[in-house]
């Protein structure tokens, strides 16, 4: 059996391509992330953002479902 790998996933899509081999790393840099986009909009004075981030459990490091 293989070991599990995660990856980030905005809006369902993958974010970046890179694989994480524990989720807490990958909870790590997810909240690098958005609190660096929070950041932006706070200093833009733009309207929050309406995406929806998640962590995913993938088999193969290349599908993101």
């Amino acid at each position: 059996m293989s070991r599990p790998i995660y990856a980030i996933l905005k809006n369902g899509r993958r974010y970046e391509d890179i694989n994480y081999l524990e989720k807490p790393a990958a909870e790590e840099k997810l909240s690098k992330i958005l609190d660096a986009r929070e950041q932006y909009s706070s200093a833009c004075s733009s309207k929050p953002e309406k995406l929806k981030f998640s962590i995913v459990e993938l088999d193969k490091p290349n599908k993101a479902w």
